[in-house]
């Protein structure tokens, strides 16, 4: 019966990849200007936010989140989330209003376009490198002096199964 659905699941990941693709292109010309410079990373944080927006809301999502308590805008965080799909980075993103970034696997660079951004305006690790997950933690505690959040997805990628969570 999977395979009845199979047809569905590619189409609307075409669809998905396609509203990265086309949001990374409308944005392109922020984008690139604001991740020239790393001071200028809290400009290029809204531009972020805007290509999460565009993406989820080309896909059909509206993004909404229940809060126990709102993050403070003053303050500086560490969000450290559960990471079930590709959508995670856009809702973190579109949901999340402080300044951050991510710390992410240096295999995403390899991605036209999108590689070159993430490159310049995230913290990298190579995985397979003791030293690089190590240093990785000192270049973030920088950033948290500079007043910008940082954002971990544990897993270290989309698990391949499907995962149940709590409420």
């Amino acid at each position: 019966m999977k395979w009845i659905g199979a047809p569905f699941v590619f189409l609307w990941k075409l669809w998905f990849y396609l509203g990265i693709a086309v949001a990374i292109l409308l944005l392109y010309p922020f984008i690139f200007v604001t991740s020239l410079k790393p001071e200028w990373y809290p400009r290029f944080f809204v531009f972020a936010r805007a290509w999460a927006w565009i993406v989820l809301i080309w896909t059909g999502l509206w993004p909404r989140a229940k809060w126990g308590e709102r993050p403070d805008k003053k303050k500086v965080y560490i969000i450290c989330a559960n990471h079930t799909s590709m959508i995670d980075i856009m809702m973190t993103l579109a949901l999340f209003p402080n300044c951050f970034l991510f710390i992410g696997k240096k295999e995403l660079t390899k991605f036209p376009l999108f590689g070159y951004f993430y490159r310049k305006t995230n913290l990298l690790v190579d995985r397979s490198s003791l030293r690089s997950r190590r240093d990785v933690f000192d270049r973030a505690a920088v950033k948290i002096d500079e007043g910008i959040g940082v954002c971990i997805y544990p897993e270290g990628g989309v698990p391949k199964y499907e995962v149940d969570l709590a409420p």
